[in-house]
């Protein structure tokens, strides 16, 4: 498991181009039993490794080879999540043709990156997951916040501040973040600074209601699953029993530990979509559970 493209596996292989090697193993198993599922989770596993290479070539090939079969049979859900995928990419093209100065590419990519965030959006809207669909008017607004476009930033972040405050969703700082960029943009200083004090007052909240219930140890065996379940997936192997027990009993737990039980069951599952990393979390061990997400999901 990795965090950054410059991290390393044992030996000199890095830890980014280990995985591909191991996922597209698992990729000739599963076209060689007709496993068509399988063969579509693993492509977009391999776009997702490939975009963090920033080899958007590769990775545009392989979502488009899982947005054939998502669409072939039916999965809206995986199809909605290949699709924002695609957005991702498209994005980061633009992106990187707005820097090198090439201004028509750049309108080109990002256009894409537009049409396919608003295919993924009514994708999700069918299916009615309220906190993916918060996620996704999110990131919209990030996304047009980027382009200078503060109008349909704000209007996207509000529809997402909507949904989160409805549902109590604790992840709704990353609105309020988003609110207080908006806000930036606009010189508006009084106005930015409301946004930060209401962000920071909630991620202080959540790290005080973590370390009043959470000792040290305790996070360590948390931290101790990830890697139990990480290791399982990539080596393919079933958990261990002793891992299944100590999920349940996470299970059973308040606060945010039942969700990360949950969310350690899906990475083992190997089913799509992953949930949200759940907030409330000591820092370290949120980075261990964005790690596993960002290699085995999104």
């Amino acid at each position: 498991m990795k965090k950054k493209k410059s991290q390393e596996s044992t030996g000199t292989e890095p830890a980014t181009d280990r995985a591909i090697r191991i996922f597209k193993e698992a990729l000739e198993r599963f076209q060689a039993t007709g496993n068509e599922d399988g063969v579509m989770q693993t492509c977009n596993q391999l776009g997702n490794l490939e975009l963090k290479a920033g080899r958007f070539e590769e990775a545009r090939g392989w979502y488009e080879k899982a947005r054939t079969i998502a669409f072939d049979h039916g999965d809206q859900e995986m199809l909605g999540v290949v699709v924002q995928n695609l957005s991702i990419v498209a994005q980061q093209e633009g992106e990187r043709a707005r820097e090198a100065g090439d201004a028509a590419s750049a309108g080109k990519k990002l256009r894409e990156a537009e049409a396919c965030l608003i295919e993924s959006l009514a994708i999700k809207k069918s299916a009615g997951n309220q906190p993916l669909l918060a996620a996704t008017y999110g990131q919209m607004a990030r996304f047009y916040l980027a382009l200078g476009d503060l109008e349909q930033a704000e209007k996207n972040a509000r529809r997402a501040l909507e949904i989160c405050e409805e549902h109590h969703m604790p992840n709704v700082w990353h609105v309020y973040e988003v609110l207080e960029g908006i806000s930036r943009a606009r010189r508006d200083d009084a106005s930015a600074a409301g946004w930060q004090r209401k962000k920071e007052a909630l991620r202080e909240e959540l790290r005080r209601q973590v370390d009043a219930r959470a000792p040290a140890e305790f996070v360590q065996m948390v931290g101790s699953l990830c890697v139990a379940v990480a290791q399982s997936v990539l080596q393919e192997k079933p958990l261990h029993p002793q891992v299944k027990e100590r999920l349940a009993a996470l299970k059973k737990m308040p606060g945010p530990w039942s969700r990360v039980a949950v969310f350690l069951r899906t990475v083992a599952s190997r089913k799509q979509p992953l949930p949200e990393v759940p907030e409330g979390l000591p820092e370290n061990l949120k980075q261990v559970l964005q790690a596993m997400r960002d290699q085995f999901s999104l």
